[in-house]
């Protein structure tokens, strides 16, 4: 290359040297995202796997279960679109460890909130176990299916990064559109009636 003095080879060489270093900083990158992510999603399911193993999978433990099935789920959507995350080597460990809790934690919360919607009955209440009675298991029964159904639909919402976001978004809304109207009434002169 240096004895042809061609600036063709030369800038090959060049191409060639920025792709490996672009390869090596992607992944340098995905190794500081996906370490604590992964890491977050091994005591997630070995907590899960030793609550239901040792029984104590029940309406009491439910909610952190529901919890960790939505962690779980997080790790899971990001995982299978890991292609989709940007990877700036730049940015930090430090930002990619945020990233990655942040990701998980609004996993853990939607596994929360669709725990709390079901216990609430606003959504898929036939998986809520409190208001029946007979399907609440006790100390020694088998769980219902329902429980399992419940964990599943908390995954789903869990790796569903955009279900939570756009339910908050549309009560949001909703409660905007309330007070918008209160207050337009409010402010609107009413008609004298004479």
């Amino acid at each position: 290359m240096f004895a042809t003095q061609n600036q063709a080879y030369a800038n090959a060489a060049l191409d060639t040297a920025e792709k490996f270093i672009t390869q090596i900083g992607t992944e340098t990158s995905r190794g500081w995202y996906f370490r604590p992510f992964f890491l977050l999603f091994a005591i997630s399911a070995i907590a899960g796997l030793v609550v239901y193993r040792h029984g104590h999978l029940g309406i009491a433990t439910l909610p952190f279960v529901c919890c960790l099935a939505g962690g779980i789920g997080a790790f899971i959507s990001t995982t299978i679109g890991n292609e989709r995350i940007p990877c700036a080597p730049t940015a930090g460990r430090f930002l990619h460890l945020l990233e990655a809790l942040l990701r998980y934690t609004i996993g853990f919360a939607a596994g929360l909130f669709v725990w709390l919607a079901t216990s609430g009955n606003i959504v898929v209440g036939f998986l809520n176990l409190t208001s029946n009675s007979t399907a609440a298991p006790g100390p020694g029964h088998s769980l219902p299916a329902s429980v399992y159904a419940l964990v599943a639909v908390t995954m789903l919402a869990g790796a569903s990064e955009r279900l939570l976001p756009s339910l908050i978004a549309k009560f949001d809304d909703s409660t905007k559109d309330t007070n918008i109207r209160k207050t337009t009434e409010a402010e609107t002169p009413k008609p004298k009636v004479s």
